[in-house]
C-alpha cells in the first residue's frame, strides 16, 4: 500500500496525499479527512504513523481554550487521574492566543486519536464534518453546541442558577444582580436564564447585569461598577468563580461587606473558593462524572449520532451568601 494508491482512491494528487499526513501542512480539513479515512479503511500508515505510533492505544486528545481559568487545570488533573486509571493516554493541547479552535483540532486529526474532548471552545460545523468523516469523535465539555450531531456533557446551568435565586430570595435579598461571562457561550445564557426565571416567579427581575467576560480583571471592574448603584445591590451571582473571587477583591477595596452588603455566590467550585480568605459560596460541579461520561462517549459506538448529557450541581455554602 502506497501514498500512490491512496491518491487514486480518494482523486487527489500524491502531493496532497503526503501533506494530509504531516502535522502542520498547508490543506483544506476536508481534504486532510478523507485522506486519513480512506487510509484508515485500506490499512495505510503515513509518515505521522511513527509518531502516532508512539502511544499506546487507547488515546484522547483534551483540547482547553481557557488554560488560564483556574478551572480548567483542576479539570486536566482529574482527567489525567481518570484516563490513567483506564490505561488511556491523553495528548493535551492549549488553543494560542488569537487562535481558533479548528486550527488545534486540524492537528489533532493528524494525531489519529481515538477521540477528543474540547473545553471552553465552540468548533465550526465544518470542521465537525471533518472529524466525522475521520471518525474521529468529538465531546464539549462544559459547553453545548447548537448542532443536533454534537457531542456534549455539562453541568445542569440552569438549575444551578436557580438554586443561586432561591439562596437568595430566601435571604431576603431584593436587588439582585448577575455578573455574566461571554453573552455568546451556552454557559452565560443558561445561567442568567436561570437566574431570571427564578426571580420572575418569586416577582422579582434581575437588578442589574455587567459582563466580565469570564476573567479576572474584566471581572473587577464590572463588579466596581455594579457596587456603585445606588441603591446598592444586595445580591450578586458571578458565572463562574474567577470572576466571583474578582468581586470578592472589588469589594475589600471599596469598602463593601460581604455577606453584609452584599451576598456574592459563584459557579465551578474551583480550589480557590474554599480558601480562608475568600470562602465562597458556589454551585458545584461534578468534575469527575462529567469527563466519566466525556470518555465513555468517545468509545461508545452510539456517539456517532450526537448527544447532550446533563449533570446536576451540588451547592456549597460558605462564607459570602449570608
Amino acid at each position: 500500500m502506497t501514498a500512490k494508491t491512496i491518491a487514486y482512491r480518494t482523486g487527489y494528487s500524491v502531493s496532497a496525499v503526503s501533506r494530509a499526513f504531516r502535522p502542520g501542512a498547508s490543506i483544506a480539513s476536508d481534504t486532510r479527512a478523507t485522506i486519513l479515512a480512506v487510509a484508515k479503511e485500506l490499512g495505510y500508515s503515513g509518515p505521522t504513523a511513527r509518531f502516532s505510533d508512539g502511544f499506546a492505544h487507547p488515546t484522547v486528545a483534551l483540547v482547553v481554550g481557557d488554560i488560564l481559568n483556574p478551572f480548567y487545570p483542576a479539570t486536566i488533573e482529574v482527567m489525567s487521574q481518570i484516563l490513567f486509571e483506564r490505561g488511556i493516554r491523553m495528548i493535551f493541547h492549549t488553543i494560542p492566543e488569537g487562535k481558533l479552535v479548528d486550527d488545534v483540532l486540524e492537528q489533532v486529526l493528524d494525531y489519529r486519536v481515538d477521540g477528543a474532548i474540547v473545553a471552553s471552545a465552540v468548533m465550526s460545523s465544518r470542521l465537525g464534518r471533518a472529524c466525522k468523516a475521520a471518525r474521529m469523535p468529538v465531546v464539549h465539555y462544559n459547553r453545548i453546541q447548537a448542532d443536533r450531531h454534537s457531542n456534549a456533557v455539562c453541568c445542569d446551568n440552569y438549575a444551578g442558577a436557580r438554586d443561586v435565586a432561591a439562596l437568595f430570595i430566601n435571604g431576603g435579598r431584593q436587588r439582585v444582580s448577575f455578573l455574566g461571562g461571554r453573552i455568546d457561550t451556552s454557559t452565560h445564557l443558561e445561567r442568567a436564564r436561570g437566574l431570571s426565571d427564578a426571580l420572575r416567579d418569586a416577582a422579582q427581575d434581575v437588578f442589574a447585569t455587567e459582563v466580565g467576560g469570564f476573567q479576572y480583571e474584566a471581572a473587577f471592574g464590572a463588579a466596581e461598577r455594579l457596587f456603585q448603584i445606588r441603591p446598592r445591590i444586595d445580591a450578586l451571582f458571578c458565572c463562574n468563580d474567577l470572576m466571583a473571587l474578582a468581586a470578592l477583591d472589588a469589594a475589600r477595596r471599596m469598602g463593601v461587606g460581604v455577606p453584609e452588603d452584599v451576598a456574592v455566590v459563584g459557579f465551578d467550585d474551583i480550589p480557590m473558593a474554599s480558601w480562608e480568605s475568600y470562602r465562597l459560596t458556589t454551585v458545584r460541579q461534578p468534575v469527575r462524572r462529567m469527563l466519566h461520561q466525556a470518555v465513555g462517549m468517545i468509545f461508545d459506538p452510539d456517539s456517532a449520532h450526537g448527544g447532550i448529557r446533563i449533570l446536576p450541581g451540588e451547592m456549597r455554602l460558605r462564607a459570602t451568601h449570608g
